[in-house]
């Protein structure tokens, strides 16, 4: 069995790694961690938050966390640097975080600053399903085809991060409009009773199946709803061969 000292310097070793985890987790929402994961993952983040540790104490007299027979009288004497290494730990899950996600990091060592440095090709996503919505500027115009035929089209507002449970939620274009004037959603379907209505927003689970997702224009969006409208309106619309 450890002793409480031995306990004591492992608890403060990975302390600062776990703090930084638990930031990155919060930045970047993912699958579940398993425990040797979240474990290796602590044990980087603790070495990199040393790596800035341990010149910060040599440059302005901190002690490197001796550690007595009391485990109490150790923290208390050596507050200044568990405080130090907490926000270290703190900065060091910002700033991984907010690389993952937002692909900055990625982007550096794909060469996109710098071609000199192309050390990867990868975006730091998990799918494309996620490279196609996070790498807009603005919240995606699309228009969204449905296995049964149904169409949707508006702003896609939100979209889920886990490659296994596909998720959309679409929300008005102000191009739209419902009979109550207001901004809507359109939901078109091309199943030979041809119905089609406008409502507020959209949710889109996995079981709705989607089998395309057209990017396009306001433009494009408005023209293909009015021409949604007057075929709903003539019954003209061709069921292709």
């Amino acid at each position: 069995m450890p002793s409480s000292v031995e306990a004591l310097a492992v608890f403060l070793i990975f302390l600062p790694g776990f703090v930084a985890q638990k930031m990155v987790e919060i930045l970047t929402p993912r699958r579940p961690y398993s425990a040797f994961e979240r474990f290796v993952n602590a044990a980087s983040l603790s070495l990199l938050v040393y790596a800035l540790y341990v010149p910060f104490t040599l440059l302005h007299s901190f002690q490197l966390l001796p550690v007595s027979a009391d485990p109490v009288k150790s923290i208390s004497a050596n507050a200044s640097s568990v405080g130090l290494l907490l926000v270290l730990g703190v900065l060091v899950g910002l700033v991984v975080g907010h690389g993952a996600s937002t692909g900055w990091i990625y982007r550096a060592l794909r060469g996109k600053r710098w071609p000199f440095v192309r050390l990867t090709n990868r975006t730091g996503r998990a799918t494309v399903w996620e490279d196609a919505f996070a790498g807009l500027d603005s919240p995606a115009l699309c228009a969204v085809f449905l296995k049964d035929g149904t169409r949707i089209m508006g702003w896609v507002r939100y979209y889920s991060e886990d490659p296994a449970n596909r998720e959309l939620l679409i929300t008005p274009y102000p191009g739209i409009y419902g009979q109550d004037g207001l901004p809507r959603v359109a939901v078109m379907d091309e199943t030979p009773d041809n119905d089609a209505y406008e409502c507020r927003a959209v949710l889109l689970t996995p079981a709705a199946e989607i089998q395309r997702i057209d990017f396009v224009s306001p433009s494009e969006l408005r023209w293909e709803h009015e021409r949604g409208r007057e075929e709903r309106t003539t019954g003209t619309r061709s069921r292709g061969a």
